[in-house]
């Protein structure tokens, strides 16, 4: 687990020399050190190879271009992952915050909800508060009020989130859950 002694020595082999297995151990160790630009430069050059190694590589990739908030090439990532048997329990929950950040709260709705019996514990409340959201964004009031509760029993709310819930109660005309989450 030191990475940049890690570094320095995989830096003394003759680039040309690192299998994809070096250059794979080299991209994760900069990944460590957040050295994202030069980790990002090691794992796109063993994206496209047929080794063991292609699938973590997409996924570190795809991780850090979500971290620099280029949603669109990490998504592309991301759904190549979809079927892959280590990252597919992990990559709907970017797909689905990505979704949401572009505003595809239709694809928000359809991921989640199909993941909803296979959610794991920790990512609960966060995907239930998406999917409130969504819903709550294409006026669907009745599953938001639904999946707000939901989100609000298992976690730590802001007033913001009472706020919306308040709004979807009282777009449903149950004033009287509306005027107890304005409170």
């Amino acid at each position: 687990n030191n990475y940049l002694e890690a570094i320095k020595f995989l830096n003394k082999i003759d680039q040309k020399l690192l299998e994809n297995e070096l250059q794979f151990k080299l991209a994760y160790c900069y990944f460590k050190t957040d050295s994202l630009i030069d980790a990002s430069y090691y794992f796109s050059k063993i994206i496209s190879s047929k080794s063991n190694f292609r699938d973590p590589s997409k996924y570190y990739f795809a991780h850090i271009l979500y971290s620099l908030e280029n949603y669109d090439t990490a998504l592309e990532y991301f759904l190549e992952l979809k079927n892959s048997e280590k990252f597919s329990s992990i990559v709907p929950y970017y797909i689905a915050q990505i979704y949401f950040i572009k505003k595809d709260y239709e694809k928000v709705i359809e991921l989640i909800s199909n993941m909803t019996d296979n959610l794991v514990p920790s990512r609960y409340s966060e995907m239930n508060r998406l999917l409130a959201e969504a819903y709550f964004h294409i006026n669907d009031y009745t599953n938001a009020t639904i999946y707000f509760e939901n989100y609000i029993n298992a976690s730590d709310p802001l007033d913001y989130d009472y706020y919306l819930l308040g709004l979807s109660y009282y777009n449903i005309s149950n004033y009287q859950n509306a005027i107890n989450n304005f409170i």
